[in-house]
């Protein structure tokens, strides 16, 4: 069943640096009623013989919902939930990214969510 009931969609910018990545997102932020949060996922690249170690760290960064060890492309997946695009940038640049072992990061944001 779709989300039909946006009562707004919110343009919101965040521009974020670290040491690994510079992020520059914008976003339109799903606003359901009262409910406002932003979904997405970060795709993470990890040096050799790190994945596991990496995987443990960044599910317990703020906003994480779940990390998990994939097969393909990358070698982790993080789904995540906030409240503000500056959160997601915050939660990249500042938590994932400052993870010993880590070698790249690629986030996608949801701009409709169906379940």
């Amino acid at each position: 069943m779709c989300h039909q009931n946006y009562s707004a969609l919110v343009n919101t910018e965040a521009h974020v640096k670290s040491k690994k990545a510079e992020v520059y997102l914008l976003v339109d932020k799903m606003k359901c009623g009262d409910y406002e949060l932003i979904h997405g996922y970060v795709f993470i690249n990890t040096e050799k013989g790190r994945t596991l170690d990496v995987v443990t760290k960044v599910a317990k960064i703020k906003g994480a919902k779940t990390a998990c060890v994939i097969a393909g492309t990358f070698d982790i997946v993080v789904t995540f939930e906030v409240k503000d695009v500056k959160d997601v940038g915050e939660m990249v640049a500042r938590g994932i990214d400052s993870v010993d072992g880590v070698s790249l990061t690629q986030t996608a944001i949801c701009v409709k969510c169906c379940s």
